[in-house]
């Protein structure tokens, strides 16, 4: 797979409230000296365990930098294409590309040659694809901008579990290096939900 970089600078609507945290922590909610720090460690806590899982746990848009080969969108669950530009900022026309419909969408650019596309159906009878041979027919950079992530009111609760659990952890080590990936219980809530090959 080629390398891309995503850029993921859109204020996301936190899936967890402050009060949510305080009560979960159980910091009395009229104690508020804290607050800033703790509205700090939602997004941080959100954010570690979005690259640990490669999926997006706050709605928003984000933008992906790429050079158009077959690439599978990071951040499931992927929304609605946003839009498509080309290295001179143009608009990349529909037909020019291919995203497929399921929510962990790839997408690549169609002048490139499709030979060593491969299409099977998978055990859920919905279409995948396997990409050998592929030729990248050109050296451009595209910049698309994607919809990724869970309304809040969709969050699965072990998700939601998870980031209260990591915000926590986080309180807990405030001032100290914090040497885990994400904490052992922020894993284990989130467990079975990875997108990512190696955990």
């Amino acid at each position: 797979m080629q390398p891309y970089q995503l850029i993921d600078e859109e204020e996301a609507n936190e899936p967890v409230s402050l009060a949510e945290a305080k009560a979960y922590m159980m910091i009395d909610a009229d104690y508020a000296s804290n607050d800033a720090d703790i509205l700090l460690m939602i997004i941080t806590a959100r954010e570690r365990l979005e690259q640990y899982l490669n999926i997006g746990l706050a709605n928003r848009d984000v933008t992906l930098q790429w050079s158009g080969y077959p690439v599978e969108l990071p951040l499931s669950p992927n929304g609605a294409i946003t839009s498509l530009k080309d290295k001179d900022n143009i608009d990349v026309p529909a037909d020019k590309y291919t995203a497929s419909a399921y929510r962990n969408k790839t997408i690549w650019i169609n002048n490139q040659s499709t030979s060593g596309i491969e299409w099977f159906y998978a055990i859920d009878n919905s279409y995948a694809t396997t990409f050998s041979g592929y030729v990248n027919e050109s050296n451009d950079i595209y910049t698309l901008v994607y919809n990724t992530g869970y309304e809040s009111d969709k969050l699965p609760k072990a998700l939601k579990q998870s980031i209260l659990a990591e915000c926590d952890y986080l309180y807990k080590l405030r001032g100290m290096p914090v040497t885990d990936l994400v904490s052992p219980n922020a894993k284990l809530l989130a467990h079975g939900y990875s997108k990512n090959l190696v955990l």
